[in-house]
C-alpha cells in the first residue's frame, strides 16, 4: 500500500454535496464542509448520517451514525499527522483507531 486510499478532489465533494442539496428535507440540512485544524489542505465533509475527514484528497476519519473510526497511525507526513490530531479531536472518546486499509474497508461499507 502507498499511503493513498482513495482520490477525492474537491469537484468530486463539491458534486456530492450538490446532489444532497438537491434533495427535500422538513429540517435544516445536514450537509456542508469545515476545515479541519489550522491547514486548508485539511477538511471535513458533513453528509447525512456521515462525516468523512480528509487530509489532502485522503480519507483519513469518518464517523457513520454511531460509530466513528480515525486512523491510528500517520503514513504520509506531518500536515497529515496534524489533520489525524484533529479529527481524533473532533470525534473525541468514541473513536477507534484503526489502520488506513481497515478505515477504507470501514468507509466503503458504508458509502
Amino acid at each position: 500500500m502507498d499511503g493513498r486510499i482513495v482520490s477525492m478532489d474537491i469537484e468530486d465533494i463539491d458534486r456530492t454535496i450538490r446532489k444532497v442539496s438537491e434533495k427535500k428535507y422538513s429540517g435544516p440540512p445536514d450537509f456542508g464542509i469545515q476545515q479541519l485544524g489550522d491547514s486548508t489542505a485539511g477538511v471535513s465533509v458533513f453528509l447525512p448520517h456521515i462525516m468523512i475527514c480528509f487530509s489532502y484528497d485522503t480519507p483519513i476519519a469518518f464517523r457513520h451514525n454511531a460509530d466513528a473510526y480515525y486512523v491510528n497511525e500517520n503514513l504520509w507526513g506531518p500536515t497529515t499527522g496534524k489533520h489525524i490530531k484533529a479529527a481524533k479531536e473532533m470525534l473525541r472518546d468514541t473513536a477507534q483507531g484503526v489502520s488506513a486499509e481497515e478505515l477504507w474497508d470501514k468507509l466503503r461499507a458504508v458509502v
